[in-house]
């Protein structure tokens, strides 16, 4: 699963995208805290999807599954 999540952040032209995401709002707000300051933009992104409740009721989807199989 890390090898499939290890991209999710970065868009079309990785790192051309890069250079989009650093415009909006939310990922330079988020490059100002500590704990993301040394983060591009693609792995800040990266962290927002992931820690969505869509993603994470998907990925417990997944994890049931394989408990069931």
């Amino acid at each position: 699963m890390a090898a499939l999540l290890h991209d999710v952040g970065h868009g079309l032209c990785s790192h051309l995208s890069e250079q989009i995401y650093e415009a909006f709002t939310d990922i330079r707000a988020f490059e100002k805290d500590p704990d993301f300051v040394d983060k591009s933009p693609g792995e800040i992104l990266s962290y927002l999807i992931v820690h969505t409740r869509t993603f994470r009721d998907w990925f417990q989807g997944i994890q049931d599954d394989c408990i069931e199989a």
